[in-house]
C-alpha cells in the first residue's frame, strides 16, 4: 500500500512536534524537581544544580552582575556586598537563606525590596519574582560562593 506525500509530511511534522515537546517536558520536569527539592540539598544533586546554573546564569548577568560583578565580589565602596567571601549579612549562606533574601529582601522591607529595589540601589523585580528564578539564583550564588 502506497502512502501519498501528505501522509508522509504529516508523520514528519508529528515526529518533529514530539521531539520538541520532549525538550519542553524535560525542562518542565526539572523545574518542578528544582522547586520540590529541599533547597539546602539541591547543590549536592548534579542534575538539579546544573539545571539551576543554566537557568540562573543569564538572570544573574542581567540583574545582579552589574553591581555584584561576574565574580560575585561586589563593591564595598558602594555598599554592594561580596557574595563570594563567605561572610553573610543574613544567615550562614545556606541556599534556603540566600533564597529568602532574594525573594523577600531584608529586614522590614520584605516585598518592597524585591518589587521596587533596595532603597533604589538594587533593582527590583517589578512584581513578585518567579519562584524558579529565585531558587536557581540561590543555588547559583551558593555554588559560586562555596567553592572548595
Amino acid at each position: 500500500m502506497r502512502r501519498n506525500g501528505w501522509w508522509s509530511a504529516g508523520v514528519f511534522i508529528l515526529v518533529i512536534a514530539i521531539l520538541f515537546s520532549g525538550d519542553a517536558w524535560i525542562a518542565h520536569h526539572r523545574q518542578v524537581a528544582l522547586l520540590n527539592a529541599d533547597a539546602d540539598r539541591t547543590p549536592a544533586d548534579p542534575y538539579l544544580s546544573a539545571f539551576a546554573q543554566k537557568v540562573a546564569t543569564p538572570i544573574f548577568h542581567a540583574r545582579c552582575a552589574g553591581c555584584h560583578g561576574d565574580d560575585l565580589h561586589g563593591d564595598r565602596s558602594k555598599g554592594v556586598p561580596d557574595l563570594a567571601a563567605g561572610h553573610w549579612l543574613y544567615g550562614f549562606g545556606e541556599v534556603s537563606e540566600i533564597e529568602r533574601t532574594i525573594a523577600y529582601g531584608t529586614r522590614d522591607d520584605i516585598f518592597r525590596s524585591i518589587a521596587h529595589g533596595h532603597a533604589g540601589i538594587c533593582p527590583g523585580w517589578n512584581g513578585p519574582p518567579d519562584a524558579t528564578a529565585v531558587r536557581a539564583l540561590a543555588v547559583y550564588i551558593y555554588l559560586r560562593s562555596h567553592k572548595a
